[in-house]
């Protein structure tokens, strides 16, 4: 967009998009269902095919109600019989209790260990050979990094190339200093949030109530369309099977930064009224791409005027596939 106006580039911004950069993820809800049921116990209100995870794998997956509506979006690991969640700041439902209020006989325990435990992440297109080299016993790689206590969980649905590091709090503070001390860039909140938001990822302040798993539009990321039952799977198949939803999760480009908080997203019609057929979310300035970027709640029927979208006065454009 040549009238775009551009914002100053948030520090480790470029890193994200191009090298390797660190951030903490303050605030995340842990998770820890442990015993030799828990895998089988988990993946009865998992999206994703948890059972079908190696040891030390991860998945995104969404947890729903008896209706299928989203309770929350979350990262699963697997590690051997036990299984960690990580859920991102902002959910209000209490996870632990979700899943204890189904938990009668398994042989497992159900715990909420935030307080014990801090998420930070790691990302780029460098990230994975930084963490492989980080874990070599080689140490003159990158020295002084233990991560022998971290549990790593892909998040590259986030962020391209994308981890979340589950470290002991105990841990946290060497870690930081570590990795600082290795030259790794510590990316401010401004940058991580640009990046997620080209990325069309949402967090829970995106993901409106009632709202129904394929309105995500993750569907490859966090859904299996091919596991056993688990709870809200009828709502999911039957999405499935009709082929649509009345209401997507999407991005949309503009000249600049457009308001949040719902402002209204709306179609033009040929007679110079509009029609509200959505709200954005979440909004930032892509370096990159150019452009301001958004994620919007948008009607079917408003995507499909996709030339005659705005939001107030700005012109928006919906965007699918990579962006930049």
């Amino acid at each position: 967009m040549d009238d775009a106006t551009p914002t100053p580039v948030p520090p480790g911004y470029s890193q994200l998009r191009r090298g390797v950069a660190r951030f903490a993820i303050p605030g995340c809800a842990v998770i820890h269902v442990a015993g030799p049921d828990a895998v089988r116990f988990v993946d009865a209100f998992a999206t994703a095919h948890v059972a079908a995870l190696a040891h030390g794998a991860s998945s995104e997956a969404m947890l729903l109600d008896a209706r299928g509506q989203i309770v929350a979006l979350v990262h699963v690991l697997r590690e051997g019989d036990d299984v960690w969640l990580v859920a991102w700041p902002g959910v209000e439902s209490d996870l632990a209790v979700h899943l204890e209020r189904y938990h009668i006989r398994e042989r497992l325990t159900v715990a909420a260990v935030s307080a014990t435990w801090e998420v930070r992440g790691l990302a780029g297109p460098q990230a994975t050979d930084w963490l492989a080299a980080a874990r070599s016993p080689d140490v003159r790689t990158v020295p002084g990094i233990d991560l022998g206590a971290v549990k790593t969980i892909s998040a590259a649905g986030v962020w391209p190339g994308g981890w979340l590091l589950l470290v002991p709090r105990a841990a946290a503070a060497n870690l930081d200093a570590a990795c600082a001390a290795a030259g790794l860039v510590n990316a401010a909140a401004a940058a991580v949030d640009a990046v997620r938001i080209e990325n069309g990822y949402p967090l829970p302040h995106d993901i409106p109530e009632r709202a129904l798993p394929q309105e995500l539009g993750r569907d490859g990321e966090a859904i299996s369309f091919t596991k056993g039952c688990y709870l809200g799977q009828e709502t999911v198949a039957r999405i499935d099977a009709l082929g649509h939803v009345n209401r997507r999760l999407v991005r949309l480009a503009s000249a600049t930064v457009l308001p949040t908080g719902g402002a209204e997203v709306v179609a033009i019609n040929d007679d110079g009224t509009r029609d509200t057929v959505g709200g954005v979310t979440s909004a930032a300035w892509s370096a990159d791409g150019g452009s301001g970027i958004a994620l919007a709640m948008v009607t079917t029927k408003g995507l499909a005027a996709r030339e005659r979208l705005a939001v107030g006065a700005e012109r928006v454009t919906p965007v699918s596939g990579r962006f930049p």
